[in-house]
């Protein structure tokens, strides 16, 4: 059986069946279109400002949907990648994601604007990207994550022996991480901290950054370690690029005698709305329970300010 990355296999149960034309046409509605990464590259200098053009070609089959790509870099002059996915149901309900290289990349270059171009090409004309498959299982209401399997996407680029490539989509654009693994498993390229954030061109900017201020009593500490560990688990604060800043217990008292059931935690969100994506996200609200019962606490956002001038 395959094993998809972030513990996403069990929610498959809990989603509804639906038919499979219906489930491949919810995914393109959320995958069709123009994103870029300009908000994430804004705020953290370790990503690239990329830009991905996605549109559906060959339409017809209901079963079998077909998308081209172009995937730019800033001011270049060609696209740094142009592939085709077929999309289809794999029989264990999950939507099968199969690349394909095209046989004249060029000829095709800018036609997301014209998919018309593609009359000409047919499927057996495109050479397929073996053991790259990635499998999309359904998450929420607009949403859907996978990953590719193991290490059977193998890849040379820069030393590397395989790839892992996992990714995320919503309403809010794609969450894509891909990176490159020597034989022993050791990272070789791609980033460390997280997925590259595409959003849809234009989308408001997230670049005022606001602070978490969590403060509780906690009844249960054994009860509570379920919560903390569920929460760390399910990358929340990586998808939504937060961290913490700092949390309980204190490293000194200077006024008062806090009893030893309170709790402090601070955390850094990149704008009000990734906060509010995170909090009201499906994920999130089916950790709560978690802690219902164990613990108390009020939760507050404030707005960071700026570092002042005197500060070096």
């Amino acid at each position: 059986m395959k094993v998809l990355s972030y513990g996403l296999l069990a929610a498959i149960l809990l989603v509804k069946p639906v038919h499979a034309s219906d489930l491949l046409q919810q995914y393109l509605e959320l995958a069709v279109g123009s994103f870029d990464t300009s908000q994430q590259a804004a705020r953290d200098d370790r990503y690239a400002d990329i830009t991905w053009h996605i549109t559906e070609i060959w339409p017809g089959d209901s079963k079998v949907r077909w998308t081209y790509a172009e995937n730019w870099a800033p001011d270049a002059e060609r696209p740094y990648r142009q592939r085709i996915t077929r999309f289809q149901l794999a029989a264990d309900g999950s939507i099968q994601a199969d690349g394909f290289l095209l046989p004249e990349q060029e000829a095709f270059m800018g036609a997301w604007q014209q998919p018309e171009r593609f009359a000409a090409l047919k499927p057996e004309d495109l050479q397929p990207v073996v053991g790259c498959t990635v499998y999309l299982v359904k998450t929420g209401a607009q949403r859907f994550e996978g990953a590719t399997q193991g290490q059977q996407c193998r890849n040379s680029h820069r030393g590397a022996s395989y790839m892992i490539s996992q990714t995320q989509v919503s309403a809010d654009g794609f969450v894509n991480w891909d990176r490159g693994f020597s034989a022993n498993g050791d990272l070789v390229w791609g980033p460390a901290a997280g997925g590259y954030q595409f959003r849809p061109v234009g989308q408001q900017q997230c670049n005022e950054p606001v602070i978490m201020v969590v403060y509780g009593e906690i009844f249960d500490r054994a009860g509570f370690g379920r919560y903390v560990s569920a929460l760390a688990e399910s990358g929340l604060y990586q998808q939504h690029q937060a961290y913490h800043l700092a949390f309980s217990p204190a490293v000194a008292q200077m006024e008062g005698e806090p009893p030893a059931s309170r709790g402090m935690v601070l955390a850094r969100f990149p704008c009000l709305q990734a906060a509010k994506d995170f909090w009201y996200s499906e994920a999130y609200q089916a950790i709560i329970p978690h802690r219902q019962g164990v613990a108390e606490f009020e939760v507050s956002f404030l707005r960071e300010l700026p570092v002042p001038a005197y500060v070096h």
